[in-house]
């Protein structure tokens, strides 16, 4: 196969060392390329390693994949779970219920948690759940009554531990039509650390008996169902329609954390546009550079011109010359932005080493410059609730960075190179173009 003779040409431009000013804006453009694509590569991965983080702990703790209500005033019956649990797209089906309760330790203030009642069985039927839990102390055991699992921040701040017995106030409804306050001794079996602060400080779980001693009232138990693939709950949430009364309500994890899950993609959407500036920025100097190239080979051009060549023939070497920029400049910016994703927190504790570093010796030579004499720290666990800065990184999303890179070099080289068309090569080799 044979290549066109503008891509010759094209490689010949982008390497040529005879004038230095002309090597060093490609130079300089390809490495501005890299940067953003290094910086858009490394934030993104962080951003999906925090993210990702979130959604996993929330649906498979707290939301499930899809949830199933039985109709106002009615009981969930043994038939209806037997349906579900044919579908081959379903791995788990829980019977569970929530509520909010007030939980006093022997030696402290009441606290106002989350309760979740689940089927007493749920350390054998859902194992993504204890997985995601990650139980600390104890074990995840419901079988015995008035056991109850608390989250770590939770248990810390009730002053417990595993075998220490708490009370927890629950609502019945009284002879009057008003509601009486009662409370039931429970024993913690065990203790979670599934790294979402907003589940270890306010989560409890507790078998669906003991979820309707508390509140009688109020107890209403619904379906917890996971799918083996979570992006078809839309496909099998319509199928379920079919299978159960059409007085129930199916509900998928999309509509029960649309505003969080919304939050999360609007703000990776707006911290990727202004990351992606970047390129922009780069793609301006790479026209500017190009046009002056243009303006400077004319007479070049014009022998091109001269000899046959269409304007468009010419056009390419020039948009070549831009998308090899672009490339080489998103190849190693690509290269680095794995790099450091990879290993995001070796990166962190150099950073936190060098700072200290030069903490001391400013230290050292103004002595009222660190007076604690703290050490520097970019994640600590005391303040930002994590031991180490998680980091995931999705193949479509590097994909769609190394594109829009290249895409954004190339069209500016394209633009760039419209000016050739101008170019009367009668009047340049004439030297009578101004």
């Amino acid at each position: 196969m044979r290549l066109p003779w503008s891509f010759f040409v094209a490689l010949r431009y982008f390497k040529t060392k005879r004038k230095q000013k002309r090597i060093t804006l490609p130079l300089i453009s390809s490495f501005g390329i890299g940067v953003g694509v290094m910086a858009l590569i490394s934030v993104i991965g962080v951003m999906n390693g925090f993210q990702i983080g979130f959604i996993e702990d929330i649906l498979n703790i707290s939301s499930y994949h899809l949830r199933v209500y039985p109709a106002p005033g009615e009981r969930l019956n043994p038939s209806a779970m037997e349906i579900l649990k044919k579908e081959k797209d379903i791995s788990v089906v829980i019977e569970m219920n929530e509520s909010q309760s007030l939980l006093k330790g022997r030696s402290s203030g009441l606290e106002i948690v989350s309760l979740q009642g689940m089927d007493p069985r749920v350390d054998i039927l859902d194992q993504a759940l204890l997985k995601q839990l990650r139980i600390m102390e104890g074990g995840f055991s419901l079988e015995k009554p008035g056991s109850i699992i608390l989250g770590s921040q939770l248990a810390a701040s009730l002053v417990v531990a595993v075998g220490d017995t708490l009370e927890i106030y629950g609502f019945n409804q009284g002879q009057a039509g008003g509601f009486n306050l009662q409370a039931l001794e429970f024993v913690v079996t065990g203790i979670f650390d599934c790294g979402y602060y907003q589940y270890d400080r306010y989560l409890g779980f507790l078998s669906l008996e003991d979820a309707g001693k508390l509140s009688p009232a109020s107890f209403e138990p619904f379906l917890g169902i996971k799918l083996e693939n979570r992006y078809r709950d839309e496909r099998i949430k319509e199928k379920l329609r079919d299978l159960l009364p059409p007085d129930w309500k199916i509900e998928s994890w999309r509509d029960y954390n649309r505003s969080f899950f919304s939050a999360l993609r609007m703000e990776k959407l707006i911290l990727a546009l202004f990351l992606g500036l970047i390129f922009l920025v780069v793609g301006v100097n790479i026209k500017h550079f190009l046009e002056r190239e243009i303006l400077e080979k004319r007479e070049e051009i014009a022998v091109f011109r001269a000899l046959g060549s269409s304007p468009s023939s010419i056009r390419w070497i020039f948009t070549l010359e831009g998308f090899v920029m672009g490339f080489f400049g998103s190849l190693g910016g690509l290269i680095t932005g794995l790099l450091i994703s990879q290993n995001i927190n070796a990166v962190f504790i150099f950073t936190e080493k060098l700072m200290n570093f030069l903490i001391r010796i400013g230290s050292f030579l103004y002595s009222q410059l660190n007076p604690r004499g703290e050490d520097f720290s970019l994640f600590s666990p005391a303040y930002f609730y994590l031991e180490e800065v998680p980091s995931i990184l999705i193949p479509r999303e590097i994909f769609f960075t190394l594109f829009f890179a290249i895409a954004i070099s190339t069209l500016s080289a394209y633009r760039a190179a419209s000016s050739v068309s101008s170019i009367s090569p009668t009047q340049v080799l004439r030297g009578t173009e101004l």
